[in-house]
């Protein structure tokens, strides 16, 4: 079954002035001249689905999720230092598009009395962080459900999940919406 998206606008903005920006796999990418977004302005989301399930992992013990850990972990370190010197008090944590959990990982260890949440759409990676963080709420499993999460967060975090999600703004105006005032 083909289920082709041809986006005629910008999925930010919403402007109709869009630029070929590259051709990526089966994917045309498009540019925003008005906001600068890139994003898929053409593809096909059964074949999409299909390059993202190969991508990710068999199961909750394949090899690649410690493998990619181990392969960022100073970035991840780097990121929770940044994090950390931005807003020193923080008790509650959402990352959204968890994958492997190395950001959540490092972060529990720099700060280990926080309540840790996550929403990560592919079931085994979020076995294995399951597995690997104690008391992980995992309060949706996919972003586009994030407009049901009402508990408020005083730090959320996205890494590379942004381009993945159908509506970037839509995401973006929920998570000003469940972040603590403070």
């Amino acid at each position: 079954m083909e289920t082709i998206v041809n986006r005629l606008n910008c999925p930010l903005c919403g402007s109709g002035n869009i630029s070929k920006f590259a051709k990526w796999d089966h994917r045309e990418i498009g540019k925003c001249r008005q906001c600068a977004f890139v994003f898929a302005s053409k593809y096909d989301g059964a074949v999409l689905d299909s390059v993202y399930q190969k991508s990710y992992y068999d199961s909750p013990n394949d090899p690649r999720i410690q493998s990619w850990i181990n392969r960022f972990q100073k970035t991840w370190r780097g990121l929770v230092e940044d994090l950390l010197s931005a807003k020193s008090t923080i008790h509650s944590l959402l990352d959204i598009g968890a994958g492997t959990g190395g950001f959540l990982i490092f972060f529990q260890e720099a700060s280990p009395n926080n309540k840790l949440s996550a929403i990560e759409s592919s079931g085994h990676a979020r076995s294995h962080l399951e597995s690997k963080i104690k008391d992980l709420l995992v309060p949706v499993e996919s972003a586009e459900d994030i407009q049901q999460i009402t508990t408020k967060y005083d730090a959320i975090v996205l890494l590379q999940c942004l381009e993945h999600v159908a509506q970037p703004l839509e995401l973006c105006q929920n998570i000003h919406r469940i972040l603590n005032d403070d």
